[in-house]
């Protein structure tokens, strides 16, 4: 898993880009809190202070590519992502 201290630590975003089919990439960034890890993807609003969060944690060894991670949306729906890639 993502290190939190790291995370406060580092200045910079830590980005993420969510693909869906049919779709185009949707950009946003990886956070986190005391409740823990949240992707935050922006919709056309680069940055909002209050965009809706989908909580995650990870479904096996962690975050590397091809393990499974289970997302909670903003409504409190689970589905299961794979990670393709982590850099």
């Amino acid at each position: 898993m993502p290190d939190p201290q790291a995370w406060l630590d580092d200045p910079a975003p830590w980005p993420a880009t969510r693909f869906r089919p049919g779709a185009p990439p949707e950009p946003g960034d990886v956070a986190h809190d005391e409740d823990g890890w949240q992707l935050r993807f922006y919709a056309g609003a680069p940055n909002a202070p209050d965009v809706p969060v989908h909580r995650f944690e990870t479904l096996g060894a962690g975050l590397r590519p091809g393990e499974l991670l289970r997302i909670w949306d903003p409504e409190g729906g689970a589905s299961a992502w794979r990670v393709v890639g982590v850099s």
